[in-house]
C-alpha cells in the first residue's frame, strides 16, 4: 500500500507504494524535481536468481571477477549445453587434455632449468629492479616457445599400431612335455646300446689281410675306375666316378636276427654337392642275382640317412639329417643296432636318431657307399669293423 514520507530538501510530502515501486531505493520528488533516497524499511526486496536453469539442460556457468578488491560471482552466460553425446569419447578426450596439460607442465619444468642460461643473460640486460614484467614476459615467451615446438612434435608424430599380421601370429611355445619326454626316450636309448655293445662279439675285423671275402684290388667299369686295398688296420677305397654310383662289400658271416654293428670311418671327396656318403650295411640277403639291406650312411658335410635297397629300390626311411655329432673329414665312429624291430643310430657313441622296421628281420653285415654325380675323386678309409649279437 502507498506510504508517504517528506522530501528532505522542500519537505513536500511524497508518495512511495512498495508494490508498485518493487525494490528502488530513489524516486524523484514531483514538486522540486530531487531525486531521494527512499528509506530501507518502505523498500521491497529483490528476487534472487534461480540455482539452475528450468530445463535440466540449460546451465549457469559463472565466474569471478575483481570489483573494487572483492570478488563476486556474475552469470555471463545463460545459454544451454548440449549434452554429451558420447560419455567414452568425452572420457577419452578428458584424458588426452589431462595427458596434455602433464606433458606442458613437465615440459615448462625441463624448459625453465634447460634455459637458466638464457634467463641469465636477459638479467644483465634486463633486471628486475629496472623492469621486472619486462624480464618475466621475456622468461615466459622463450619457455612457451619450447613447448609449443615440443607439443607440435608429439602430436605429429604418429603412433605405432600392430598389424593385422602381427596381431594374429600368435606367440610359439616350447612344448615342454614332448621335450622331456624326448629327452627321457634318449636317454633310454643311450642305456640300451651301452648293454648291445657289451654283447659277445661275432666278427672283429682289424683288417690285417684280405681275409673273410672282403672285395679287394682294381676295377674299370662303366660306374668307376676303383682300387681297394687292405693294410695297416685299413681298408682304403679310392675311385673316380663315371656316373651315380653305389657300391658294397661284406664278409661271409652267419645271419643274425639281433645284432650290433660298428666301424670307424673317414671319407673325403671333391662333390660340390657334399651329398656323398658312406657307412655300414645290416641285414644283408641275397634277392635274386642282387641283395637286400639297411644302410646307414654318413655324408662329408655333416648329415646322415637310413635307407632300405629291396635289390632294385632304394626306400629313404631317415632322410639327410645334420647332426653337430658329425666331425666333418675326421675319423667318425659309427654303430647301428637292431633288436626285434627297433633300428638304433649312433654316431660317436651317441644315438641319433631311431626308426622301426620290420621288412628285413635277418641276415649279415657289411660296409658301403654312393656317389652321387660324375666326374668325382672319392676317398673312404674304413677300420675297426666288429659284428656283436646277443647269446643264442
Amino acid at each position: 500500500m502507498p506510504e508517504s514520507f517528506d522530501c528532505p530538501r522542500c519537505g513536500a510530502p511524497m508518495q512511495y507504494n512498495s508494490e508498485k515501486d518493487g525494490y528502488k531505493e530513489t524516486i524523484i520528488c514531483p514538486y522540486c524535481g530531487e531525486s531521494v533516497i527512499v528509506p530501507e524499511s518502505m523498500r521491497g526486496h529483490a528476487p534472487r536468481p534461480q540455482a539452475q536453469a528450468a530445463n535440466p539442460d540449460e546451465t549457469f556457468r559463472s565466474e569471478g571477477i575483481e570489483l573494487d578488491g572483492s570478488e563476486h560471482p556474475t552469470v555471463i552466460s545463460l545459454e544451454p549445453q548440449a549434452p554429451s553425446r558420447s560419455p567414452v569419447k568425452k572420457g577419452i578426450i578428458t584424458c588426452a587434455i589431462v595427458s596434455v596439460i602433464i606433458i606442458v607442465g613437465i615440459v615448462v619444468v625441463i624448459g625453465i632449468a634447460a634455459y637458466k642460461p638464457v634467463m641469465t643473460s636477459v638479467n644483465q640486460t634486463l633486471t628486475v629492479e629496472s623492469n621486472p614484467a619486462a624480464l618475466i614476459q621475456t622468461q615466459m615467451a622463450t619457455v612457451f616457445a619450447q613447448v609449443t615446438d615440443v607439443i607440435g612434435r608429439l602430436t605429429a608424430t604418429p603412433m605405432p599400431v600392430p598389424t593385422e599380421a602381427a596381431r594374429e601370429t600368435p606367440t610359439p611355445r616350447i612344448n615342454t612335455t614332448a621335450t622331456a619326454e624326448a629327452v627321457t626316450t634318449l636317454a633310454a636309448q643311450n642305456v640300451l646300446v651301452q648293454t648291445q655293445s657289451s654283447w659277445p662279439v661275432v666278427l672283429q675285423e682289424k683288417f690285417t689281410q684280405p681275409e673273410l671275402g672282403w672285395n679287394t684290388g682294381t676295377s674299370n667299369d662303366e660306374y668307376a675306375l676303383e682300387d681297394i686295398t687292405i693294410a695297416n688296420n685299413k681298408y682304403t677305397w679310392k675311385l673316380t666316378s663315371k656316373k651315380s654310383m653305389v657300391s658294397f662289400t661284406f664278409p661271409d658271416i652267419k645271419a643274425q636276427t639281433d645284432m650290433y654293428v660298428s666301424a670307424d670311418m673317414q671319407m673325403t671327396s671333391t662333390s660340390s654337392y657334399g651329398d656323398d656318403q658312406a657307412g655300414i650295411i645290416f641285414h644283408v640277403v641275397p634277392v635274386g642275382d642282387s641283395y637286400s639291406f639297411y644302410y646307414f650312411g654318413v655324408s662329408t658335410k655333416g648329415s646322415y640317412l637310413l635307407s632300405m635297397f629291396d635289390g632294385t629300390n632304394w626306400n629313404d626311411l631317415i632322410q639327410f639329417t645334420p647332426s653337430d655329432q658329425i666331425k666333418q673329414n675326421q675319423v667318425n665312429h659309427l654303430a647301428v643296432s637292431i633288436q626285434g624291430n627297433q633300428i638304433l643310430l649312433m654316431i660317436n657313441n651317441n644315438v641319433v636318431n631311431s626308426f622301426e622296421d620290420s621288412q628285413l628281420s635277418s641276415g649279415g653285415a657289411g660296409l658301403g657307399l654312393e656317389i652321387t654325380s660324375a666326374g668325382v675323386d672319392a676317398t673312404v678309409i674304413f677300420s675297426n669293423f666288429t659284428v656283436r649279437a646277443p647269446k643264442p
